[in-house]
């Protein structure tokens, strides 16, 4: 079964890859992604982005097991309100 079983219930909802180890990025091809990291950010999470294809990038270890389904129900909240056409700026995957 894919981490987070809870992304699953997000509609739309894609993984870009299952990496090995504890890495995983996601996205939904119908919003825009850098909105929902935006309004990820607004609710005080730190979102990594990835560029391609657009996404969110995130790494999970057992340290994490609490905030867990916090985190999904956030980003289920923000890919609705991002869809929902929420007046939000994006932000965008910037690689030092």
């Amino acid at each position: 079964m894919p981490p987070l079983p809870g992304f699953w219930g997000i509609s739309g909802h894609e993984l870009s890859r299952l990496a090995a180890l504890a890495n995983i990025a996601f996205g939904c091809d119908d919003v825009d992604m850098g909105k929902v990291a935006t309004l990820m950010g607004q609710r005080g999470w730190l979102p990594g982005m990835v560029r391609t294809p657009p996404s969110l990038h995130l790494m999970l270890s057992l340290h994490h097991a609490q905030a867990r389904e916090a985190y999904v129900t956030d980003v289920a909240a923000c890919v609705e309100a991002a869809r929902g056409g929420e007046n939000v700026t994006a932000t965008s995957a910037s690689y030092a």
